[in-house]
């Protein structure tokens, strides 16, 4: 995401307090300074593997896009080329 120039990319260590943390994306925003926050979870079933990606305008907590990814796990980089 971060060869976007238009895109302002936080790095992991930034973001990484407010995982399990009951913060609204309001207030992530604000505090990071973005506009739009990007959120996933990654859910592994057997040999399947699925991603899920949301985008939220951190403004309005509104949801911009979101997408699920299936694949298989040994096939799991795909994913990445895909986002």
């Amino acid at each position: 995401l971060s060869k976007i120039g238009e895109l302002k990319v936080i790095s992991r260590t930034s973001v990484m307090p407010y995982r399990g943390k009951a913060t609204n994306v309001r207030d992530i925003g604000k505090q990071l300074g973005v506009s739009n926050i990007l959120e996933g979870s990654v859910r592994r079933s057997g040999n399947k593997v699925r991603v899920n990606v949301q985008l939220i305008d951190a403004n309005s907590d509104e949801h911009i896009w979101a997408s699920d990814y299936d694949r298989d796990i040994t096939d799991v980089f795909a994913i990445q080329t895909d986002l």
